[in-house]
């Protein structure tokens, strides 16, 4: 069952904003992700549904505060009417509150149980589809904004495994190597990519029980992971090194093998090439770039120059790509459910990989790095206000509150206190509206903020 909150109410909306707002504050909260978001835009009291109720004051409120937190909506995100859900939507019913909202349609299309008996053809033409929104030409259909993005994923925790869903009747190297290809394809297609806890050690195949799967312990130690982690992690850094992969721009290409999907990120000076191959069978295929159409696959590339096409997920190798009356051929040897990843350029590329961890070395407790104090929340405020600090080590604090005149108005911490996050609150109601000043003081350093009260 789900609360329908009446946000048409301007104390309960508020109310929630505070809440919102308390926990930017108290940890620094860079982004929220609101559960059922299509709740209140669908039973909004606005005729037809819309974002005046939650989606518009709750970003108003939020960005005023942090302007970069991400805002990301659990709601069907593609498609006629959903890019009323976008915060840079400017026809009627918006714009709304959203920076993202999810991708429904694909996941349909991902955890089909009959993906993988499906005709190489089929599979790769029913993936190319959805990931470019349905398009009719060789460019992306539904676009939200040219600020807002869409989350793509194989696999939530709403959602089965896709490595269970891919394992009928086959092993479970089998099952986890189908994975790789799809993922490669969405998370370097356009929109933000999402991999799901325990999808980098292949999670789901051979577990009955649904709910088990998609929400039990995950075994990061999986052997799995020695294959899956890398790949996941080369993705990702692909993504976050170069441009290409993170604009709106994506062109389907062509290649000579029915089983091996192909596409382009095209990106001036700059351009990106995903192969993955979707079959079973290891393949040796020739994809062929252009330079011209409607959308154009690649930009600034001209005839008789050589380029070098880098393999970023292969090692960096390198091959010379001469264009002749705008089109060329790039030659791809793939793997049984292998992948490939180029940049062209007139240079070669080298992706830099870090050391796969999930820890800085040294440290393991979650405890701050440095010593902080944050501004208090609410800022003004009337008459309780909220203070948060972080302590890098163990320390003796005093946490005191001064008025204009540098006089002592409240002791809020006096005393030894272990590193981490903590709180203090100060009830006011006993002084006058004005300007006061909190100061922090452990050990050698020290941090001064000032407060508003105002009634």
């Amino acid at each position: 069952e789900l609360l329908n909150y009446n946000w048409a109410d301007v104390d309960a909306r508020q109310y929630m904003i505070d809440v919102y707002k308390y926990w930017i504050a108290a940890i620094g909260a860079d982004g929220f992700r609101f559960d059922v978001y299509w709740g209140p835009f669908t039973r909004t009291n606005t005729p037809g549904g819309g974002e005046s109720e939650m989606g518009q004051p709750v970003r108003q409120a939020l960005k005023h505060l942090r302007p970069d937190i991400h805002i990301l909506a659990e709601a069907s995100g593609t498609g006629t009417g959903t890019e009323r859900l976008y915060a840079d939507y400017a026809g009627a019913g918006g714009p709304g509150g959203a920076d993202a909202a999810y991708d429904w349609a694909l996941k349909g299309t991902l955890q089909d149980v009959n993906l993988w008996n499906q005709s190489a053809t089929t599979r790769v033409n029913n993936i190319d589809a959805r990931l470019r929104n349905n398009s009719g030409t060789q460019g992306m259909g539904f676009m939200p904004g040219p600020n807002a993005t869409f989350l793509r994923f194989l696999e939530n925790h709403d959602e089965d495994r896709v490595a269970y869903v891919y394992g009928n009747g086959v092993d479970a190297a089998t099952a986890r190597a189908r994975t790789m290809p799809v993922a490669t394809a969405v998370n370097l297609a356009v929109g933000l990519p999402l991999v799901y806890a325990g999808q980098e050690v292949g999670r789901g195949y051979g577990l009955a029980n649904f709910d088990q799967r998609r929400r039990g312990v995950v075994d990061f130690t999986d052997p799995a992971g020695q294959i899956l982690m890398p790949h996941y992690q080369k993705l990702a850094q692909i993504k976050k090194q170069y441009p290409c992969f993170t604009t709106q721009s994506m062109v389907r290409g062509a290649t000579d093998n029915s089983g091996v999907y192909a596409y382009t990120r095209p990106f001036t000076a700059q351009n990106g090439v995903v192969v993955a191959n979707l079959d079973g069978a290891a393949h040796s295929v020739n994809v062929t770039l252009a330079a011209s159409g409607s959308p154009a696959p690649l930009l600034g590339i001209s005839d008789g120059v050589a380029y070098v096409a880098t393999d970023l997920y292969n090692g960096n190798a390198a091959q010379s790509v001469t264009f002749t009356g705008g089109v060329a051929t790039l030659g791809v040897n793939l793997a049984a459910y292998g992948s490939a990843v180029f940049v062209l350029d007139t240079v070669a590329h080298t992706l830099v990989l870090p050391s796969l961890t999930s820890v800085e070395e040294g440290k393991t407790d979650g405890t701050p790095d440095a010593f902080a104090l944050h501004q208090n929340y609410p800022n003004p405020f009337n008459p309780v206000t909220v203070i948060s600090y972080q302590l890098s080590g163990r320390a003796y604090v005093r946490l005191n509150v001064y008025d204009l005149l540098g006089r002592l108005v409240a002791t809020l911490a006096d005393g030894e206190q272990s590193a981490g996050h903590h709180i203090a609150e100060w009830d006011a109601r006993a002084r006058a509206s004005g300007v006061y000043f909190c100061r922090l003081q452990a050990g050698a350093s020290n941090r001064t903020i000032k407060m508003v009260l105002q009634r």
